[in-house]
Protein backbone atom coordinates (compact mmCIF):
# COMPACT_ATOMS: atom_id res chain seq x y z
CA UNK A 1 0.00 0.00 0.00
CA UNK A 2 1.51 3.33 -1.02
CA UNK A 3 0.38 7.23 -0.56
CA UNK A 4 -2.68 7.99 -3.08
CA UNK A 5 -3.81 4.31 -2.94
CA UNK A 6 -7.44 3.90 -2.19
CA UNK A 7 -8.54 0.29 -0.02
CA UNK A 8 -11.41 -1.29 1.42
CA UNK A 9 -11.29 -2.81 4.77
CA UNK A 10 -13.32 -5.74 5.97
CA UNK A 11 -13.56 -7.30 9.16
CA UNK A 12 -12.34 -4.10 11.07
CA UNK A 13 -14.09 -1.96 13.84
CA UNK A 14 -13.94 1.48 14.79
CA UNK A 15 -12.12 2.41 17.25
CA UNK A 16 -11.48 5.73 19.59
CA UNK A 17 -7.85 6.23 20.54
CA UNK A 18 -7.47 5.54 23.95
CA UNK A 19 -7.52 8.64 26.44
CA UNK A 20 -5.07 8.92 29.55
CA UNK A 21 -5.47 6.26 32.14
CA UNK A 22 -4.03 8.77 35.15
CA UNK A 23 -4.00 12.33 35.44
CA UNK A 24 -1.16 14.28 34.23
CA UNK A 25 -0.45 11.03 31.90
CA UNK A 26 0.09 11.38 28.06
CA UNK A 27 -3.09 11.20 26.67
CA UNK A 28 -2.82 9.32 23.61
CA UNK A 29 -6.48 10.32 22.59
CA UNK A 30 -6.52 14.16 22.80
CA UNK A 31 -2.48 13.57 20.69
CA UNK A 32 -3.96 12.13 17.70
CA UNK A 33 -7.37 14.68 17.72
CA UNK A 34 -4.78 17.07 17.43
CA UNK A 35 -3.10 15.79 14.57
CA UNK A 36 -6.58 15.19 12.74
CA UNK A 37 -7.30 11.63 13.47
CA UNK A 38 -10.08 10.55 15.50
CA UNK A 39 -10.24 6.99 15.16
CA UNK A 40 -7.80 3.72 14.40
CA UNK A 41 -8.12 0.73 13.34
CA UNK A 42 -6.26 -2.84 13.92
CA UNK A 43 -4.80 -5.32 10.93
CA UNK A 44 -4.73 -8.94 12.11
CA UNK A 45 -3.94 -10.42 8.73
CA UNK A 46 -3.65 -9.11 5.14
CA UNK A 47 -6.49 -10.34 3.64
CA UNK A 48 -7.97 -7.44 5.67
CA UNK A 49 -7.26 -5.12 3.15
CA UNK A 50 -8.11 -4.85 -0.34
CA UNK A 51 -6.93 -2.40 -3.17
CA UNK A 52 -9.75 -0.55 -4.56
CA UNK A 53 -7.83 1.85 -6.70
CA UNK A 54 -4.71 3.96 -7.28
CA UNK A 55 -3.30 7.65 -8.59
CA UNK A 56 -4.90 9.65 -6.20
CA UNK A 57 -3.62 12.42 -3.78
CA UNK A 58 -1.33 15.23 -4.26
CA UNK A 59 1.02 14.93 -6.88
CA UNK A 60 4.05 17.11 -4.96
CA UNK A 61 3.35 14.77 -2.07
CA UNK A 62 3.74 11.65 -4.17
CA UNK A 63 7.20 12.86 -6.08
CA UNK A 64 8.54 13.18 -2.20
CA UNK A 65 7.42 9.71 -1.46
CA UNK A 66 9.12 8.83 -4.40
CA UNK A 67 12.37 10.30 -3.52
CA UNK A 68 12.05 9.26 -0.13
CA UNK A 69 11.36 5.50 -0.80
CA UNK A 70 14.66 5.68 -3.22
CA UNK A 71 16.70 7.20 -0.49
CA UNK A 72 15.67 4.76 2.15
CA UNK A 73 16.37 1.56 -0.76
CA UNK A 74 19.62 3.27 -1.01
CA UNK A 75 20.48 3.45 2.52
CA UNK A 76 19.57 0.15 3.11
CA UNK A 77 21.54 -0.97 0.29
CA UNK A 78 24.88 0.30 1.28
CA UNK A 79 25.02 0.46 4.93
CA UNK A 80 24.17 -2.91 7.37
CA UNK A 81 21.74 -3.09 10.19
CA UNK A 82 21.72 -1.07 12.91
CA UNK A 83 23.68 1.84 10.61
CA UNK A 84 20.85 1.96 7.95
CA UNK A 85 18.23 2.46 10.38
CA UNK A 86 20.17 4.88 12.50
CA UNK A 87 20.90 7.09 9.65
CA UNK A 88 16.69 6.62 8.01
CA UNK A 89 16.06 8.07 11.70
CA UNK A 90 18.64 10.81 11.33
CA UNK A 91 17.88 11.95 7.81
CA UNK A 92 14.41 11.49 6.91
CA UNK A 93 12.59 10.82 10.89
CA UNK A 94 11.65 7.06 10.11
CA UNK A 95 12.11 5.65 13.46
CA UNK A 96 10.10 2.11 13.00
CA UNK A 97 13.13 0.30 12.00
CA UNK A 98 15.20 1.43 14.95
CA UNK A 99 15.95 -1.12 17.28
CA UNK A 100 14.55 -0.74 21.34
CA UNK A 101 18.04 -1.18 22.37
CA UNK A 102 19.03 1.83 20.17
CA UNK A 103 16.25 3.93 21.30
CA UNK A 104 16.84 3.08 25.08
CA UNK A 105 20.59 3.74 24.56
CA UNK A 106 19.88 7.36 23.07
CA UNK A 107 16.93 7.75 25.36
CA UNK A 108 19.51 6.98 28.47
CA UNK A 109 22.03 9.19 26.96
CA UNK A 110 19.65 12.20 27.07
CA UNK A 111 19.76 12.80 23.28
CA UNK A 112 16.94 11.35 21.44
CA UNK A 113 16.20 14.42 19.81
CA UNK A 114 19.05 13.45 17.36
CA UNK A 115 16.84 11.46 15.84
CA UNK A 116 14.07 13.64 15.29
CA UNK A 117 14.22 15.99 12.08
CA UNK A 118 13.67 19.54 13.71
CA UNK A 119 14.81 22.79 12.37
CA UNK A 120 18.58 21.63 12.74
CA UNK A 121 18.01 19.97 9.79
CA UNK A 122 16.22 22.26 7.29
CA UNK A 123 18.61 25.32 8.58
CA UNK A 124 21.87 22.82 7.22
CA UNK A 125 19.81 21.75 3.78
CA UNK A 126 19.14 25.75 3.74
CA UNK A 127 22.77 26.24 4.16
CA UNK A 128 23.93 23.37 2.28
CA UNK A 129 22.14 24.61 -1.12
CA UNK A 130 22.97 28.32 -0.72
CA UNK A 131 26.97 27.48 -0.45
CA UNK A 132 25.79 25.41 -3.94
CA UNK A 133 24.30 27.70 -5.41
CA UNK A 134 26.83 30.68 -4.60
CA UNK A 135 29.76 28.66 -5.90
CA UNK A 136 27.78 28.34 -8.92
CA UNK A 137 27.69 31.94 -9.47
CA UNK A 138 23.14 31.75 -10.22
CA UNK A 139 21.51 35.10 -10.19
CA UNK A 140 20.01 35.53 -6.30
CA UNK A 141 16.17 35.11 -8.05
CA UNK A 142 17.07 31.27 -9.30
CA UNK A 143 18.87 30.71 -6.06
CA UNK A 144 16.06 31.80 -3.79
CA UNK A 145 13.49 29.76 -6.15
CA UNK A 146 15.60 26.70 -6.01
CA UNK A 147 16.33 27.13 -2.21
CA UNK A 148 11.66 27.05 -1.39
CA UNK A 149 12.05 24.16 -3.65
CA UNK A 150 14.50 22.17 -2.09
CA UNK A 151 12.79 23.23 1.47
CA UNK A 152 9.28 21.88 0.21
CA UNK A 153 10.15 18.60 -0.76
CA UNK A 154 12.31 18.36 2.14
CA UNK A 155 9.40 19.16 4.30
CA UNK A 156 7.06 16.64 2.58
CA UNK A 157 9.92 13.73 2.56
CA UNK A 158 10.23 14.13 6.11
CA UNK A 159 6.37 13.83 6.97
CA UNK A 160 5.63 17.93 7.61
CA UNK A 161 5.80 17.73 11.20
CA UNK A 162 5.07 21.55 12.33
CA UNK A 163 8.88 21.53 13.73
CA UNK A 164 9.94 21.43 10.20
CA UNK A 165 7.44 23.43 8.94
CA UNK A 166 8.06 26.12 11.18
CA UNK A 167 11.49 25.99 10.23
CA UNK A 168 11.17 25.64 6.33
CA UNK A 169 8.95 28.68 6.52
CA UNK A 170 11.10 30.40 8.99
CA UNK A 171 13.77 30.10 6.79
CA UNK A 172 12.21 31.24 3.25
CA UNK A 173 10.68 34.08 4.70
CA UNK A 174 14.15 34.97 6.49
CA UNK A 175 16.42 34.76 3.19
CA UNK A 176 13.07 36.85 1.40
CA UNK A 177 13.61 39.66 3.64
CA UNK A 178 17.01 39.97 4.56
CA UNK A 179 18.78 39.07 1.13
CA UNK A 180 16.06 40.69 -1.30
CA UNK A 181 14.55 43.21 1.29
CA UNK A 182 17.83 44.55 3.04
CA UNK A 183 15.75 43.96 6.58
CA UNK A 184 18.61 43.17 9.38
CA UNK A 185 18.69 39.37 10.03
CA UNK A 186 16.83 39.67 13.68
CA UNK A 187 13.94 41.43 12.33
CA UNK A 188 13.94 38.87 9.11
CA UNK A 189 14.20 36.40 12.41
CA UNK A 190 11.24 37.57 13.97
CA UNK A 191 9.06 37.92 10.70
CA UNK A 192 9.83 34.30 9.80
CA UNK A 193 8.61 32.87 13.21
CA UNK A 194 5.31 34.80 13.26
CA UNK A 195 4.84 34.01 9.32
CA UNK A 196 5.34 30.12 10.44
CA UNK A 197 3.17 30.28 13.66
CA UNK A 198 0.28 31.99 11.41
CA UNK A 199 0.78 29.12 8.65
CA UNK A 200 0.81 25.88 11.05
CA UNK A 201 -1.99 27.69 13.61
CA UNK A 202 -4.04 28.41 10.09
CA UNK A 203 -4.43 24.72 9.19
CA UNK A 204 -4.55 23.27 12.21
CA UNK A 205 -5.33 25.35 15.46
CA UNK A 206 -5.27 22.46 17.50
CA UNK A 207 -1.85 22.38 17.76
CA UNK A 208 -1.84 25.21 19.88
CA UNK A 209 -2.26 23.14 22.91
CA UNK A 210 0.64 20.55 21.89
CA UNK A 211 4.11 20.88 23.80
CA UNK A 212 5.84 20.34 20.55
CA UNK A 213 4.76 23.59 19.18
CA UNK A 214 5.06 25.34 21.93
CA UNK A 215 8.55 24.33 23.30
CA UNK A 216 9.19 24.51 19.10
CA UNK A 217 8.58 28.17 19.28
CA UNK A 218 9.81 29.19 22.31
CA UNK A 219 13.27 27.78 22.11
CA UNK A 220 13.54 30.19 18.67
CA UNK A 221 11.85 32.85 19.70
CA UNK A 222 14.09 32.91 22.74
CA UNK A 223 17.52 32.37 20.66
CA UNK A 224 16.19 35.33 18.08
CA UNK A 225 15.04 38.13 21.01
CA UNK A 226 18.20 37.24 23.16
CA UNK A 227 20.99 36.21 20.65
CA UNK A 228 21.93 39.68 20.13
CA UNK A 229 22.02 40.65 23.60
CA UNK A 230 23.79 38.37 25.13
CA UNK A 231 26.38 38.95 22.38
CA UNK A 232 26.85 42.42 23.08
CA UNK A 233 27.19 41.82 26.72
CA UNK A 234 30.07 39.43 26.17
CA UNK A 235 31.74 41.39 23.66
CA UNK A 236 31.42 44.13 26.68
CA UNK A 237 32.82 42.26 29.34
CA UNK A 238 34.73 39.28 27.70
CA UNK A 239 36.47 41.05 24.93
CA UNK A 240 39.04 38.33 24.43
CA UNK A 241 36.54 35.74 23.64
CA UNK A 242 33.75 37.53 21.88
CA UNK A 243 35.15 40.12 19.68
CA UNK A 244 35.33 39.21 16.16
Amino acid sequence: VAYGDRVRLQGVNLQKPQSATNPGAFDMRNFLYNQGYFAQVSIRNPEQITLAGSGAGNPLVRLAETIKSNILMTIKKTLPFPESSFLGGVLLGLRSGLSTEIKDTFRAAGVSHVLAVSGLHVTIITLFFMGILNLLRLPRTSCFVIIICALILFTLITGARPSTVRAAIMNSVTLLFFYYRGIKLDRSFLLGISVAALFILGRNPRLLTEASFLFSFSAVLSLALLTRPIHDLCCRYLRGFFRI
